[in-house]
This record gives C-alpha cells, structure tokens and sequence, in this order.
C-alpha cells in the first residue's frame, strides 16, 4: 500500500512530476500567482474610504452643531455661550435720586448687535452712562422708579438708547444691580 501526503491525497512525487514538465516546455496549467491585487482588495479598500468619509461626516457634523450651541459636549466649553457673553457692556454703577430721601443705584447691562458695538459702547460707556441718567430723570422714567416697575422701565431705557446712539446696534439692556436705599 503506498504511502499518501499532501493535501489532494496524491503523492508528493505527482507535483514534482507536474512542475518538471512545465519546465520543460508545455507550461503549467495549475494555480498561477500573480502580484497584481485580487477584485476583494479593491472593494475592501472602497469600503475603507467609505467608512472614514462617513466618520469625518459625522464629526464635523458634531462639531458645527457644538459649535453652534445646540449641542452641548459635557468636556468641552460651549463657545456659543462665550459669544453670547461678548456682546454685552457693563455701564455703571449709577446713583440717582428717587424721590425726596430715596435713591438707587443701578448697573446696566447693555446686549449688543455683535462685540464690535459692545466695544464701542464701551469706548463711549461714560457718554452711555450720562445718557442713561438722563433718561432716569425724566418724569416717565421716575414714575416706573416710584413704582418699582423695572420691566416697564427695561423697554423705555432701550428706546431712549436706540434714539440717542442711532448708529448702535442695541437689542436689550437688563439690570444687573438694583439697590435702593
């Protein structure tokens, strides 16, 4: 009984046999190697270009929507709410006089356009300021001081703002310090 080996159950004699006859001029007609890439290469490097772009998508995505404030990331800082603090002037404290024997001092704070307005106001905060006591002195303003009325007070001080710097750009002002006394 002979002896078998190899994969095929053949001898190993019965390759050696095949490979010399291919030398020798008939060619070999079995499994030939060759160096160019197989077609399942080419797809896997596809499906790798494929998987990056949609990862890099979904990271800029991520990070124009982070930018933008509408998603928050807990280790990040959010930059939209550092932009929202650069619009907005500080002018005060002020000092004015209520009634007979009240006053108050107030700090405003004054929500800008953009930072470069805020800027500007904060170039002409002594001007602002002057302006804004003016407007606390005139009769309406004092009957919203009298009565406490701050929320009617809030839009009455925007317009007389937008009417004196015209070429501002002021959407709100909110009061930061409110203290009579």
């Amino acid at each position: 009984m002979p002896v078998r080996s190899g994969l095929n159950g053949g001898s190993g004699l019965d390759a050696v046999k095949k490979r010399a006859a291919a030398k020798a001029g008939g060619g070999y007609r079995g499994v030939e190697k060759t160096l160019s890439p197989s077609p399942g290469s080419t797809s896997s490097k596809l499906a790798v270009c494929i998987l990056t772009a949609g990862v890099a998508s979904v990271l800029t995505l991520v990070y124009v929507l982070w930018d933008q404030g509408v998603v928050q990331l807990p280790l990040l800082k959010n930059r939209y709410i550092e932009r929202q603090l650069e619009r907005y002037a500080t002018i005060g404290p002020m000092l004015t006089t209520v009634g007979e024997d009240e006053h108050i001092k107030l700090t405003v704070a004054i929500e800008c356009k953009d930072s470069s307005v805020k800027r500007r106001l904060s170039d002409e905060a002594s001007a602002v300021k002057n302006s804004i006591l003016m407007v606390l002195g005139t009769a309406r303003a004092r009957e919203y001081l009298g009565r406490k009325d701050y929320a009617a007070l809030r839009p009455y001080l925007v317009e007389e703002i937008r009417r004196r710097f015209p070429h501002q750009a002021v959407k709100d002002i909110y009061f930061s310090e409110i203290l009579r006394y």
